[in-house]
């Protein structure tokens, strides 16, 4: 069942693949996209490894500058640390033993290594040191600023605070000194943060037990403890007993063993058999003071022994840390060196890796492309060129195949061998079809030609037969017709690639080659030819110079109005013979004369088609005959709003050596297959009007004079002078000498003619008849349309309606 008109068959079907990549927006070029899918994965590993290296580079240099800070003030750090403890310990007994002067005399000391070690750890630059470093000091310097430690000196010289504000104030920095420190060690290195922890909680285990202390120095002024310092000292006791459980049980082994060792001393055992008494006296109320323990007599001596140990062993834990600290500084540099150069190496090795298979891929490419542009601008013009000459072409021979591998590129370069083979098959089709074409029209012409020249034989047999004049007349209309159907004829060879038959062996004179041209045009009797004495033309260019005059001869009589003249001038010019065709017709517009010049300058290719849309065969004949012996052929406005056609004769077809005598006399002698020759010159004799009226001739300035047509009916008066006739009704025409103006090649013999007697009523048409007929004899070879004869002049005919060059 067939498919409804409305559902496309299947044949009319299309793959879903096709033309959908011609709908898509394309941005940039398939080179663009190579190399941004080459760079693009590039530029990210790059930034990974940028901010990788950058990550690593920071934690090891970050280390590296805490190990140079620490290399520097630790020690002073930790001499700080304990200073200020003492100090706040000096001040709190100052402040509650007014009347002991030791203690401020001890004040004054401890003041003054407190200042100069506060000296030394805040005179250092800090500023060529990590963000990081500078952010966990910050609250060092922060509280320094707040307490103002001169002001709550001198607050404590003269009692102006009270012993608990002051500890607590000295407590504040310590607190802040010791939260920087731990900061500072804090980093991204895991075997750094285990070995400084330990070290950070054992200095505030001994800030514990210094805070103990101040609680039990308060007390030693009246030897009580009131409820809330009592209910303080127990929860820094507690405070400092956990945190030394998880010191233990953080510290390594060595560690552990030393601190055990301070554990299980007769002093600490001391310090911790006072603690014990004062957490489990259960005397006082829970709002009542108690007294103190009898054992704290022993408390500062045991304290002093364990506060010397805890320092001694912070001061070797930090600088063990340090040294740890530029070790795996140095190490986490060369690691994270070597990982970052590995990142780098990788990174080239991607890049240059993207890079040359992207650069392989544009190789590929680009030889692809360039394979199809010489494709599409050399081997195909060439194959048809090769075509066009006739030449046999090897499809495989003139079109190699592209091997580009068995990947998606080398099934393009398949799908481009298929469409080259198509490409040139379908060439070498055309060219095929083109020249038998051109051989059926070749054929066909030269067989109308000979029947051309078939018919010029009878017409030159009937025209020696027949004399009277309305027949002669009938018969050079005739002839005329025939002449120009030869060289439409002529124009079907030449478009078909072959050759006209007509052949001169020697040169000819210029003036015989205007006149022959002028005489294979319709309306002859408006041409008029202005020409000095010129040279010759070379004798194998003498038919298609004639035939390409003719051309243009014809069309400016035909695109102007019949009232007006054409004017044919030849002068010589430096680079040859300048033959000027002037009209006065509209003319053309300026890309009308752009167009058609560059028809003439470059001939189109035979194409059926080209010539069915545009048939001015006149132009393509033109330019081939004129490309053919390098002639040169523009046109252009003419002065009189016309068109103007220079022909320049290039100086290789001219003959300027050979005198005026030798045109036309053995050079004008052909073989038996040649043309006749045509005469070597014009004549300037009068000619009777009789005779033009029958066998016109064109006008040629100064070498002819013009002849004016007669009526029929001939006057008397226009005899010729001294030419004698009968006065008899109807009159008698001119009398003359036949070829009298003819080159002696182009004589002969013409047949008798009988002698009118005078008695005869019509005895005046029978020597009409033969002058005619003997004119028409001597003229002929200039205006003959058969093979081995001149062209003849021809009448006025219909034909000249075909027309080729707008005017």
């Amino acid at each position: 069942m067939p498919p409804r008109k409305d559902t496309p068959g299947r044949t009319g079907r299309q793959s879903p693949s096709v033309g959908r990549t011609t709908s898509r927006s394309r941005s940039g070029s398939l080179r663009t996209s190579l190399l941004l899918l080459a760079l693009v994965p590039s530029l990210a590993l790059a930034v990974v490894w940028a901010v990788a290296s950058s990550q690593l580079l920071s934690e090891g240099l970050d280390i590296r500058s805490q190990y140079t800070l620490g290399r520097l003030v630790s020690r002073q750090s930790n001499d700080l640390l304990y200073d200020m403890q003492l100090e706040r310990r000096y001040s709190v007994t100052w402040l509650t033993h007014p009347n002991s002067s030791s203690s401020h005399a001890q004040l004054s000391a401890e003041r003054n290594n407190t200042d100069g070690v506060l000296r030394i750890t805040t005179g250092y630059n800090l500023n060529s040191y990590t963000d990081r470093i500078h952010t966990a000091l910050q609250p060092y310097f922060e509280a320094f600023q707040r307490i103002q430690l001169p002001n709550l000196r001198a607050r404590v010289d003269q009692r102006d605070i009270s012993p608990e504000e002051a500890a607590n104030d000295y407590s504040a920095v310590l607190q802040a000194m010791m939260t920087a420190i731990r900061n500072v060690w804090q980093v991204q290195e895991g075997q750094l943060v285990t070995a400084a922890e330990p070290t950070s909680m054992m200095m505030f285990l001994s800030e514990d037990i210094a805070l103990e202390d101040t609680i039990i120095t308060q007390a030693m002024s009246n030897g009580r403890l009131t409820a809330e310092q009592r209910a303080q000292f127990v929860l820094q006791v507690g405070a400092q007993r956990s945190l030394l459980i998880d010191m233990v049980r953080r510290q390594g082994p060595d560690d552990r063993a030393v601190i055990g060792k301070i554990v299980t001393s007769a002093d600490w055992q001391t310090m911790a058999s006072v603690e014990n008494e004062i957490i489990n006296d259960a005397s006082p109320g829970a709002h009542a003071s108690m007294a103190l323990p009898s054992s704290t007599k022993q408390w500062r001596p045991a304290l002093d022994w364990v506060e010397t140990q805890l320092i001694h062993q912070i001061q070797v834990d930090t600088a063990n840390l340090v040294s740890l600290q530029g070790s795996t500084a140095n190490s986490l540099l060369l690691d994270q060196g070597a990982a970052s150069l590995a990142g780098l190496l990788a990174l080239i090795t991607s890049a240059v890796l993207s890079w040359r298979v992207t650069s392989s891929l544009l190789r590929r490419l680009s030889g692809l492309r360039e394979a199809t542009l010489e494709l599409a601008e050399v081997r195909l013009p060439e194959v048809v060129a090769r075509l066009n000459r006739g030449e046999q072409v090897d499809i495989r021979t003139v079109a190699p195949e592209l091997d580009y591998g068995t990947d998606e590129l080398g099934q393009v370069a398949k799908a481009f061998n298929a469409a080259q083979r198509t490409g040139i098959g379908s060439a070498v089709a055309l060219a095929d079809s083109r020249r038998g074409f051109q051989k059926v029209i070749l054929g066909a012409a030269r067989h109308t030609q000979n029947l051309v020249n078939r018919q010029l034989s009878l017409l030159d047999d009937l025209e020696r037969k027949h004399q009277e004049p309305e027949v002669l007349e009938g018969l050079y209309q005739l002839d005329s017709q025939t002449t120009r159907m030869r060289r439409y004829e002529e124009n079907l060879v030449i478009i078909a690639g072959g050759r006209p038959r007509r052949r001169w062996n020697e040169p000819v004179a210029l003036a015989d080659i205007l006149r022959s041209a002028t005489g294979e045009v319709a309306d002859y009797q408006r041409i008029t030819v202005r020409l000095d004495e010129g040279p010759g033309i070379v004798g194998h260019a003498v038919s298609d110079v004639v035939h390409l005059l003719a051309e243009l001869m014809e069309n400016a009589t035909a695109y102007s109005p019949t009232s007006c003249p054409v004017w044919v001038r030849a002068d010589s010019v430096g680079k040859g013979i300048a033959v000027e065709i002037e009209d006065r017709g509209i003319g053309m517009s300026s890309e009308e004369y752009a167009a058609v010049n560059q028809r003439l300058v470059e001939p189109p290719e035979f194409d059926v088609l080209a010539l069915s849309e545009d048939p001015r065969l006149g132009t393509f004949v033109v330019a081939l005959l004129a490309a053919h012996h390098g002639i040169s052929v523009t046109l252009r406005p003419s002065a009189f709003g016309g068109t103007s056609a220079i022909v320049l004769i290039p100086e290789e077809l001219i003959v300027r050596d050979v005198s005026a005598e030798d045109l036309g006399s053995e050079s004008l002698m052909p073989d038996a297959s040649m043309p006749k020759p045509l005469p070597k010159k014009l004549s300037s004799t009068p000619v009777p009007a009789a005779i033009t009226s029958a066998a016109p001739t064109p006008r040629v300035a100064p070498l002819i004079a013009p002849v004016a047509a007669l009526p029929r009916a001939v006057d008397t008066s226009a005899a010729v002078p001294g030419g004698e006739g009968p006065q008899a009704s109807p009159p008698p025409l001119p009398q003359r000498v036949p070829q009298t103006n003819l080159v002696q090649e182009l004589r002969h013999e013409p047949a008798a003619e009988p002698v009118p007697e005078e008695e005869e009523p019509r005895s005046s048409a029978r020597p009409t008849a033969s002058a005619i007929a003997a004119f028409q004899r001597g003229t002929r070879h200039a205006r003959h349309a058969r093979p081995n004869e001149t062209p003849r002049s021809t009448a006025p005919t219909a034909d000249a309606s075909k027309k080729d060059f707008p005017r």
